[in-house]
């Protein structure tokens, strides 16, 4: 069963934080010895490069970063007010106070050893996280038992706090998780429609998603793979359309006989696509439907000429032959 988030919260305060007193393993002499490791909060993997920073009283004493074992050790002396801050870039930083005033003698002597563990979380834009500029728990002596103890109180009273934080970050948690998957559909999508040459469809999906995820740089670059393809098919399809429409005037005006024009509009359609053999064949067609009518024309004005010389001779012949007769 996954662990709460309140639970991960709270859990380094009072299940996963005691102490070892003289005689432990790892205690050291006449200080306190914490140690402990960083996990994440969803997925309980020990975390690498958290800077684990100690102040003394206000002022930073030491730090240190994880490995990958997540790992980290202090030695704390007493008499001092220690906060130890968790943080990394991307990741909300928490923060615990220990108090080591007022231990007495007896109860210091062979030292002291204390496992803090820790879990952190990503960093979501938009979620109050002020909180957390507080201690998540604070620790002090007990004289009841002789040891340092976590203050409960405290704990409650930060309780409710932790619990809004909680919310929000699982309401925020979840809708990117649904965002997450909303932009991977989407483009996953797209890479869909590229494959089938729906390219519209494919600008479309890209853009959405970059809705989703803005500036993300395949879905930038996609998309703008997607508006190239887009264009060069709008471009091929203005191309086929401009060069249909003109064979269908040109097939029109051959029909009709009007050869002149037919070629032209031929001639128009073949540099649209100058790789289309049927404007090239028509444009012949045109040529030798031309030719024959100028091999005609030319025919009909020599037999014109022929029939007008001939109608100028009768016509002289009979002028000569009326003249004759009244001499």
């Amino acid at each position: 069963m996954a662990v709460s988030f309140l639970s991960r919260l709270v859990r380094p305060l009072v299940l996963l934080l005691f102490l070892f007193v003289a005689g432990g393993a790892q205690a050291q002499i006449d200080n306190i010895y914490v140690y402990g490791t960083v996990k994440d909060y969803n997925t309980s993997k020990k975390l690498d490069g958290i800077t684990v920073t100690v102040f003394k009283d206000g002022a930073k004493l030491n730090s240190v970063v994880t490995s990958a074992n997540g790992k980290y050790e202090f030695n704390l002396d007493y008499g001092y007010d220690y906060k130890i801050l968790f943080e990394k870039q991307g990741v909300v930083g928490k923060n615990v106070s220990i108090n080591t005033k007022g231990i007495p003698e007896d109860d210091r002597q062979g030292g002291l050893a204390m496992n803090v563990e820790m879990t952190l979380f990503k960093d979501i834009p938009g979620i109050d996280y002020t909180i957390l500029n507080q201690p998540i728990g604070k620790s002090k002596y007990d004289a009841s038992t002789g040891m340092l103890a976590w203050d409960l109180e405290y704990t409650e009273q930060m309780r409710a706090e932790l619990g809004r934080l909680q919310k929000a970050y699982d309401e925020k948690q979840k809708r990117e998780a649904d965002s997450e998957a909303a932009f991977a559909k989407l483009m996953e999508q797209g890479n869909a429609a590229m494959a089938a040459k729906e390219f519209g469809k494919a600008v479309q999906n890209f853009t959405d998603a970059l809705g989703l995820r803005a500036g993300d740089p395949i879905a930038t670059a996609r998309l703008s793979d997607a508006k190239i393809k887009l264009g060069e098919l709008e471009r091929a399809e203005q191309r086929n359309k401009q060069y249909a429409d003109l064979v269908k005037e040109a097939d029109a005006l051959l029909a009709k006989k009007s050869y002149g024009e037919a070629k032209a509009k031929y001639a128009a359609a073949s540099g649209v696509k100058e790789e289309e053999a049927y404007p090239k064949q028509k444009i012949k067609e045109c040529d030798a439907f031309l030719a024959d009518l100028a091999a005609k024309a030319d025919a009909d004005r020599k037999a014109a000429e022929v029939e007008a010389n001939f109608q100028a001779a009768i016509k002289a012949g009979d002028a000569a032959y009326k003249g004759a007769k009244y001499e």
